[in-house]
């Protein structure tokens, strides 16, 4: 397992809503869905565009851009044209922290 990284605190990120992090050279967007948090990577893998300027939709995230939508799950990409998928991160609650590990 990689080394773990502070993002914030569980009250930091609003239900339904989501935050962009940045941990050493990484993009992170860690959402959180219906309470519950999980963390994708913050660019779309078609135009190198923030997802954070992205819709949330249920269980996945559509980049404004060019409208590909990415499974926050698995990270894979729905529909074009986006074909490559997000990187998806293993996220640490402890307490109201929340950690990343790389």
């Amino acid at each position: 397992m990689g080394k773990k990284h502070f993002l914030c605190h569980v009250s930091d990120i609003e239900p339904n809503s989501m935050k962009e992090f940045k941990v050493n050279d990484e993009v992170i967007l860690v959402v959180n869905q219906n309470n519950k948090l999980r963390a994708v990577s913050g660019i779309c893998t078609h135009r190198s565009f923030h997802l954070a300027r992205g819709i949330l939709r249920e269980n996945s995230i559509v980049c404004t851009l060019h409208l590909s939508e990415f499974d926050l799950d698995t990270g894979k990409p729905n529909n074009p044209p986006a074909t490559a998928p997000l990187k998806v991160y293993n996220l640490i609650i402890d307490g109201n922290d929340v950690y990343i590990t790389l």
